[in-house]
């Protein structure tokens, strides 16, 4: 059983970005009695969400007053962020507000964990506070070592070591978060096109027999922005052989964990937490 790592407020706002993840911490913390107050993004929020939250509130991405409004209107003081927002969105979004054109403005680089953090900055003269975004998600945080089954050679170890040196130099550089490699040789490098579109780009050029290695920033802000894989990531890896995910232990979200180690061992992926300080 996964020890509580995070004090579980009895109220929250949540502010929803793509993918499963919001839709499952969602479901954890008002499985734990929690009130939320729902903010998602039109056309990039899952809709299902709105079926779990009652009081949820759809946006267009880069509006923040209205998010701010709603918080302020229901008394939330602590609030979570939730969820992958695409870098090309900040590119095509025609409707940011003067806040956050303002916040674009001043900031030293266009990445949207950026973007997010200094928007965010906002909310606390309106009193609410970011939480770290594993509260509630004690269950899916990456194991240390092996998670699978399949033991790994020298080599293999090798080159999540080497992998995971790499990972760290190209994420303190805030290019990417993931590298892939094969014989301590890096095939691929993750930029702006995301962490599937580089292990599809691996798969092409080394074919199999390769290690995926994603880490979290030097200085990761965890209230905006964690390392995830989720069963899209397995399955795609699935196309390949041989194929090791190494992964941050206690840094990282495996959203549905034990359901992603079950589907990683039968279709012969390894997944490997590397140690953390």
């Amino acid at each position: 059983m996964d020890k509580i790592l995070f004090d579980r407020p009895r109220k929250i706002g949540l502010i929803a970005g793509e993918g499963e993840y919001p839709l499952l911490l969602s479901q954890v913390a008002i499985s734990h009695g929690t009130e939320i107050i729902g903010i998602g993004f039109e056309g990039m929020t899952w809709p299902e969400i709105g079926d779990v939250i009652p009081d949820f509130i759809w946006v267009k991405f880069g509006q923040i007053e209205p998010i701010i409004q709603g918080f302020v209107e229901h008394n939330v003081t602590q609030a979570m962020f939730a969820g992958r927002i695409k870098q090309s969105v900040i590119f095509e979004s025609k409707d940011f507000d003067p806040i956050v054109k303002n916040t674009l403005a001043k900031l030293p680089n266009q990445q949207a964990d950026s973007l997010i953090g200094a928007a965010a900055n906002a909310f606390g003269m309106f009193g609410v506070n970011f939480l770290d975004g594993r509260t509630f998600m004690e269950s899916h945080i990456a194991m240390e070592g092996l998670m699978t089954h399949k033991s790994l050679t020298d080599d293999q170890l090798r080159d999540i070591e080497y992998g995971y040196r790499i990972a760290k130099h190209i994420a303190e550089e805030d290019i990417g978060q993931t590298v892939v490699v094969k014989n301590r040789a890096v095939l691929a490098i993750e930029a702006i096109e995301g962490t599937d579109n580089t292990i599809k780009r691996a798969i092409q050029l080394g074919k199999d027999n390769f290690t995926i290695v994603k880490v979290s920033k030097p200085q990761q802000d965890f209230r905006y922005d964690i390392p995830v894989i989720g069963p899209g990531t397995v399955n795609l890896c699935s196309q390949a052989e041989n194929i090791i995910i190494a992964v941050e232990s206690e840094k990282t979200l495996m959203l549905n964990r034990d359901t992603i180690i079950a589907e990683a061992d039968d279709k012969g992926v390894s997944i490997f937490g590397v140690k953390t300080n």
